[in-house]
Protein backbone atom coordinates (compact mmCIF):
# COMPACT_ATOMS: atom_id res chain seq x y z
CA UNK A 1 0.00 0.00 0.00
CA UNK A 2 1.44 3.65 -1.05
CA UNK A 3 2.20 6.20 2.17
CA UNK A 4 -0.21 8.32 0.03
CA UNK A 5 -2.69 8.41 -3.11
CA UNK A 6 -0.35 8.71 -6.61
CA UNK A 7 -2.04 12.20 -6.79
CA UNK A 8 -0.90 13.39 -3.05
CA UNK A 9 -3.26 14.70 -0.45
CA UNK A 10 -1.88 17.88 -0.41
CA UNK A 11 -2.34 18.59 -4.62
CA UNK A 12 -5.93 16.86 -4.25
CA UNK A 13 -8.26 20.46 -3.71
CA UNK A 14 -6.22 21.24 -6.73
CA UNK A 15 -6.82 18.72 -9.04
CA UNK A 16 -10.64 18.60 -8.24
CA UNK A 17 -10.66 23.14 -8.76
CA UNK A 18 -9.10 22.18 -12.33
CA UNK A 19 -12.04 19.29 -13.05
CA UNK A 20 -14.73 21.74 -12.51
CA UNK A 21 -12.26 24.18 -14.85
CA UNK A 22 -11.69 21.63 -17.32
CA UNK A 23 -15.69 21.36 -17.47
CA UNK A 24 -16.32 25.22 -17.62
CA UNK A 25 -13.41 26.59 -19.86
CA UNK A 26 -11.42 23.52 -21.58
CA UNK A 27 -8.33 25.14 -22.59
CA UNK A 28 -8.02 26.92 -19.36
CA UNK A 29 -8.60 23.33 -17.43
CA UNK A 30 -6.01 21.72 -19.59
CA UNK A 31 -3.31 24.44 -19.36
CA UNK A 32 -3.77 23.94 -15.59
CA UNK A 33 -4.15 20.19 -15.52
CA UNK A 34 -0.49 20.50 -17.29
CA UNK A 35 0.80 22.46 -14.72
CA UNK A 36 -0.50 20.14 -11.70
CA UNK A 37 0.74 17.12 -13.42
CA UNK A 38 4.16 18.57 -14.00
CA UNK A 39 4.07 19.75 -10.07
CA UNK A 40 3.55 15.69 -8.93
CA UNK A 41 6.84 13.98 -7.12
CA UNK A 42 8.53 12.52 -10.30
CA UNK A 43 7.91 8.97 -9.01
CA UNK A 44 4.07 9.99 -8.88
CA UNK A 45 4.33 11.32 -12.06
CA UNK A 46 5.63 8.09 -13.90
CA UNK A 47 2.96 6.13 -11.94
CA UNK A 48 -0.03 8.33 -13.06
CA UNK A 49 1.68 7.78 -16.67
CA UNK A 50 2.11 4.26 -16.82
CA UNK A 51 -1.76 3.86 -15.77
CA UNK A 52 -3.07 6.49 -17.71
CA UNK A 53 -1.48 4.79 -20.82
CA UNK A 54 -2.21 1.45 -19.24
CA UNK A 55 -6.19 2.49 -18.78
CA UNK A 56 -6.23 4.03 -22.55
CA UNK A 57 -5.28 0.35 -23.87
CA UNK A 58 -8.12 -1.65 -22.10
CA UNK A 59 -10.55 1.03 -23.23
CA UNK A 60 -9.61 0.44 -26.95
CA UNK A 61 -11.10 -3.16 -26.09
CA UNK A 62 -14.39 -1.72 -24.44
CA UNK A 63 -16.73 -3.45 -27.13
CA UNK A 64 -15.50 -6.90 -25.56
CA UNK A 65 -14.63 -5.59 -21.54
CA UNK A 66 -17.77 -3.34 -21.00
CA UNK A 67 -14.28 -0.64 -20.16
CA UNK A 68 -15.05 2.43 -21.51
CA UNK A 69 -13.23 5.51 -20.23
CA UNK A 70 -15.64 6.78 -18.46
CA UNK A 71 -16.58 3.18 -16.52
CA UNK A 72 -12.45 3.01 -15.72
CA UNK A 73 -12.01 6.75 -14.81
CA UNK A 74 -15.44 5.96 -12.15
CA UNK A 75 -13.83 2.35 -11.15
CA UNK A 76 -9.98 3.91 -10.59
CA UNK A 77 -9.91 7.13 -10.09
CA UNK A 78 -11.22 6.97 -6.36
CA UNK A 79 -8.45 5.22 -5.87
CA UNK A 80 -5.67 7.43 -7.69
CA UNK A 81 -7.40 10.58 -6.01
CA UNK A 82 -8.92 10.61 -2.45
CA UNK A 83 -8.80 12.92 0.18
CA UNK A 84 -6.77 12.57 3.01
CA UNK A 85 -9.30 12.18 5.83
CA UNK A 86 -12.25 9.68 3.83
CA UNK A 87 -15.65 11.40 4.49
CA UNK A 88 -18.26 9.82 3.28
CA UNK A 89 -20.10 13.36 2.03
CA UNK A 90 -16.52 14.78 0.75
CA UNK A 91 -16.41 11.10 -1.53
CA UNK A 92 -19.84 11.61 -2.70
CA UNK A 93 -19.27 15.19 -3.43
CA UNK A 94 -15.71 14.43 -5.36
CA UNK A 95 -16.54 12.07 -7.57
CA UNK A 96 -18.32 13.58 -10.38
CA UNK A 97 -15.07 15.86 -10.58
CA UNK A 98 -12.79 12.81 -9.97
CA UNK A 99 -14.46 10.94 -12.54
CA UNK A 100 -14.12 13.89 -15.07
CA UNK A 101 -10.35 14.28 -14.25
CA UNK A 102 -9.89 10.63 -14.68
CA UNK A 103 -11.81 10.76 -18.48
CA UNK A 104 -9.53 13.35 -19.28
CA UNK A 105 -6.41 11.76 -17.68
CA UNK A 106 -7.17 8.51 -20.16
CA UNK A 107 -8.02 10.36 -22.71
CA UNK A 108 -5.54 13.07 -23.19
CA UNK A 109 -2.54 10.78 -22.06
CA UNK A 110 -0.50 10.82 -24.59
CA UNK A 111 -0.46 14.70 -24.42
CA UNK A 112 -0.37 14.66 -20.54
CA UNK A 113 2.28 12.37 -20.42
CA UNK A 114 4.53 12.58 -23.69
CA UNK A 115 7.15 9.75 -23.57
CA UNK A 116 9.93 11.86 -23.99
CA UNK A 117 9.40 13.15 -20.23
CA UNK A 118 8.92 9.26 -18.82
CA UNK A 119 12.37 7.73 -17.23
CA UNK A 120 12.74 4.40 -17.01
CA UNK A 121 12.83 2.49 -14.32
CA UNK A 122 16.53 2.08 -12.54
CA UNK A 123 17.65 -1.56 -12.39
CA UNK A 124 17.41 -3.25 -9.16
CA UNK A 125 21.21 -2.62 -7.30
CA UNK A 126 22.89 -5.74 -7.65
CA UNK A 127 24.23 -7.66 -4.45
CA UNK A 128 27.61 -8.72 -4.18
CA UNK A 129 26.82 -11.78 -2.80
CA UNK A 130 29.49 -14.50 -4.00
CA UNK A 131 27.71 -17.34 -2.46
CA UNK A 132 25.11 -17.28 -5.07
CA UNK A 133 24.99 -18.01 -8.34
CA UNK A 134 24.20 -15.69 -11.37
CA UNK A 135 21.67 -18.21 -12.67
CA UNK A 136 18.38 -15.85 -14.03
CA UNK A 137 15.55 -16.99 -12.85
CA UNK A 138 13.42 -19.15 -15.10
CA UNK A 139 10.11 -17.62 -16.25
CA UNK A 140 7.30 -19.69 -17.74
CA UNK A 141 5.31 -18.05 -20.52
CA UNK A 142 1.88 -17.95 -21.35
CA UNK A 143 2.84 -19.45 -24.51
CA UNK A 144 4.18 -22.85 -23.43
CA UNK A 145 1.68 -25.53 -25.01
CA UNK A 146 0.19 -28.22 -22.28
CA UNK A 147 2.14 -31.05 -22.38
CA UNK A 148 1.31 -34.24 -20.36
CA UNK A 149 1.32 -34.16 -16.23
CA UNK A 150 4.79 -34.82 -14.91
CA UNK A 151 2.82 -36.89 -12.09
CA UNK A 152 0.68 -38.82 -13.80
CA UNK A 153 1.65 -41.94 -13.95
CA UNK A 154 0.86 -46.04 -15.86
CA UNK A 155 -1.10 -46.74 -12.74
CA UNK A 156 -3.66 -43.86 -13.54
CA UNK A 157 -5.07 -45.30 -16.36
CA UNK A 158 -7.75 -47.34 -15.43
Amino acid sequence: ELPQPVVPWSQYDEFLECSVQLSNNPAQGREKLEKLISLLPKPNYNLLSYLCRFLYEIQLNSRVNKMSVENLATVIGVNLLKPRIEDPVAIMKGTPQIQKLMTVLISLHKELFPKSKDMAPSPPPQKSDSKKSNIPRSSVGWDVAEGPSVYSSKDDTN
